[in-house]
């Protein structure tokens, strides 16, 4: 794809056709959702997503080899912390005390941003 000298990340450099085989049903779904034009673009951001999720899997194995798995009393008391903030966000509700995030402390909920997925984690043997 790239140049020798040059490493493409997801998302990055020029659009590239391929042909893929989908189910009928998964197909009429993508279709349903996005329409004929849009199959493609849904296809890249579904593709990118995975290979997030996939780099993501690769960080969070390095990290438990150094450190063990994480206590799976913590994971549930955070997973409880984010749904409620989740929670009062979508209530217009304002965040206050330690476990609100920083610069949202006594103060309304930032309105949702837009923004560009972050870049993928390469682990470095996987760099060319």
């Amino acid at each position: 794809m790239g140049g020798e000298d040059t490493e493409l990340i997801p998302g990055d450099g020029p659009s590239s056709g391929i042909s893929i085989t989908l189910t009928a049903g998964t197909l009429e779904a993508i279709r349903r959702k996005v329409g004929k034009r849009g199959v493609s673009a849904y296809l890249e951001q579904v593709a990118q997503r995975q290979i997030e999720r996939d780099n993501l899997d690769e960080l969070i194995g390095a990290f438990e080899g150094v450190h063990g798995p994480a206590d799976p009393g913590e994971v549930a008391a955070a997973r409880a912390r984010l749904a409620d903030e989740t929670r009062r966000r979508s209530r217009g509700e304002r965040l206050a005390g330690p476990g609100a995030p920083r610069g949202h402390r006594d103060s309304k909920a930032a309105p949702a941003v837009t923004r560009r997925a972050p870049t993928a984690f390469i682990p470095r043997s996987s760099r060319s």
